[in-house]
């Protein structure tokens, strides 16, 4: 395997400078004032095992690209690679034994059928490396700095919510979940906390500030509340306005608390198992809602967060209204936030590269909920839709089409479903109803009622603020309501469940809902984060957010790491891409 290992090394080694190189030349430059190439800061003795430190994430992502497509055209082994914020771990695995006489024949170039390649994306944190024994876990990022950023939804939406939602149930092997469950049954659910639990401000949390700030929840979120509540005794009635409280939210002692239930629930855990359970108003999570001044909320850091670490001093939330975002943040009003809009992302990718990077974010699933009593109808507004033309030609937005909210692939396609030449007898306008506070619904409305009108089909548009569609969809006030549901919908069952309740009456079999047309699956749109390139995502979540310094990862990296190189001579140093050119025929 001699050289196998050599030449492995010089195609790793090549692939690190060239990748950096030809990227500092036609994009954008580095981070720091002196460029500096990539690093080997870890091999095992057998040179086919590699650690690789980058500067930034463009050039990982960059390497990782080529070496694919290197193992794609000439796979003599198979690699598991681990990639963390700056850092790819390689290790080639051989595909079968050769002996060296074959080797120096074939030099590793020989045609497969298939090239093995697996990429697990982990961030911030190498898993499963040569020996993990050998590493430690990568430094945290420092504390410090302050962020403003946009959000195109008027609200705490699935990807801001992070910042100050915790998930009840999530534990580590160091620190107990929240809450615990230790008691349930159909009619029955109890809960208890993990010892006393300070929120942000300092105060105490018992079971009957949980019941209060539970009954905030449901009154001001009337929908997603019946989504958790579910069957809860009095959660309906309390909705209605019939009754003062939720007779089913019941405390034990200062510590435990149940749900009890109006009629049998077998997924009563499952629904809870969702952070609005702990909305922002419980200021547990990592950051808490200071103030809110018109469409600024102002965020602290919680120091008594209990899983993720807060590393901003502090920050704010611009929740919409302005028109042109974009130049907002080209401006310096804004210094990180989401985009969606295909024209928004070339803009960035033209005009800002140089001092600014995109990293992708989860999907929202986009559908349209029809509750049409009769099928005909149903089918025949289904028809009318066009989700590839709605996406591409008027929405202009990063996505793809889906057949289902929950299930990727089914056989059963809404688009290829034929569709009646008869138009339904429909006696009144039918009501869209849509929240005007997420512009993707507002041109989704849009383009339905005009082309529902040119079908000959008379409607009427519903656009009202996030507490009133949630009105509306609860007390069933629609004919037509266009929703969306984050990309874990397809694992998540809280999330299975919060889809079914809220839109589609507690119906949970996705692919009935289809067929019936009952759910009209649109598209999923792709989220992308852009922020100034001094900011970055602790293991890619948003609630990570921290100031990147370069300088002080360097200390960090250097006082953590082991010096794997101290017996290295200096003169055999390869940090010049110039001393690469021998080895340009490797790509002829």
């Amino acid at each position: 395997m001699s050289h196998l290992k050599v030449y492995l090394l010089v195609v790793v080694s090549f692939l690190m400078v060239s990748c950096m190189s030809a990227h500092q030349g036609q994009t954008r430059a580095p981070l720091s004032a002196t460029p500096r190439t990539p690093e080997v800061v870890k091999t095992d003795a057998d040179t086919l095992s590699y650690v690789v430190r980058f500067h930034s994430d463009g050039d990982r992502d960059r390497f990782i690209s080529a070496f694919q497509n290197f193992l794609q055209n000439y796979t003599y082994t198979s690699a598991h690679i681990d990639s963390g914020e700056g850092y790819v771990s390689i290790k080639m695995l051989p595909v079968e034994t050769i002996s060296e006489d074959e080797e120096d024949r074939e030099l590793g170039f020989r045609p497969v059928e298939e090239s093995i390649f697996e990429e697990f994306i982990y961030s911030e944190e190498i898993v499963e490396m040569l020996d993990s024994a050998e590493f430690e876990p990568l430094p945290q990022p420092r504390k410090g700095g302050f962020v403003t950023f946009y959000s195109q939804r008027g609200f705490f939406d699935n990807t801001f919510s992070e910042l100050t939602n915790p998930h009840p149930f999530e534990s580590t092997d160091e620190k107990e979940a929240l809450f615990t469950v230790t008691d349930s049954s159909f009619r029955r659910v109890e809960l208890q906390l993990s010892g006393r639990l300070l929120n942000g401000a300092g105060q105490s949390i018992t079971a009957m500030d949980i019941i209060q700030l539970w009954t905030e929840f449901v009154r001001n979120h009337p929908a997603e509340g019946l989504a958790l509540f579910r069957n809860v005794q009095g959660v309906e009635a309390f909705i209605r306005g019939e009754e003062p409280v939720v007779r089913g939210f019941y405390a034990v002692d200062g510590l435990t608390l149940q749900l009890r239930m109006e009629s049998p629930d077998p997924e009563a855990v499952e629904r809870i198992r969702s952070a609005n359970l702990l909305w922002s108003s419980f200021m547990l999570g990592p950051y808490y809602i200071r103030e809110q001044q018109g469409r600024d909320a102002f965020l602290q850091p919680n120091p008594n967060s209990r899983f993720i670490t807060p590393y901003l001093d502090s920050s704010v939330v611009r929740l919409g209204g302005d028109q042109n975002p974009v130049l907002s943040y080209s401006l310096g009003r804004f210094d990180a936030m989401i985009l969606s809009s295909t024209d928004d992302i070339e803009y960035v990718q033209r005009n800002l590269n140089d001092n600014s990077e995109l990293k992708k974010l989860s999907s929202d699933r986009y559908f349209v909920a029809c509750r049409l009593p009769d099928l005909a109808a149903r089918r025949f507004v289904a028809g009318v839709i066009q989700p590839q033309s709605l996406l591409s030609d008027f929405l202009k937005y990063e996505g793809e089409t889906i057949q289902s909210v929950v299930i990727d692939t089914m056989d059963f396609d809404v688009a290829s479903a034929p569709v009646s030449s008869m138009m339904p007898s429909i006696d009144k306008p039918l009501r869209i109803l849509y929240t005007n506070e997420d512009p993707a619904s507002i041109k989704i409305a849009e383009k339905l009622l005009a082309d529902l009108t040119n079908s000959g089909i008379r409607s009427v548009l519903n656009g009202v603020g996030r507490r009133k569609y949630e009105l509306a969809l609860v007390n069933k006030d629609y004919d037509l309501a266009i929703g969306w549901a984050p990309e874990s919908v397809t694992e998540d069952k809280a999330q299975q469940l919060r889809l079914s309740t809220i839109w589609f009456d507690g119906y949970d079999n996705p692919i009935e809902r289809v067929k019936e047309f009952r759910e009209i699956p649109l598209f999923k749109v792709h989220n992308y984060f852009l922020a100034k390139e001094d900011i970055s995502l602790h293991e890619g979540r948003p609630a990570g957010i921290h100031m990147y310094r370069e300088e002080e990862a360097q200390d960090e990296w250097d006082d953590e790491m082991p010096d794997t190189r101290e017996h290295e001579d200096e003169d055999e140093s390869t940090s010049d891409a110039q001393e690469y050119d021998d080895y340009d025929f490797l790509w002829e």
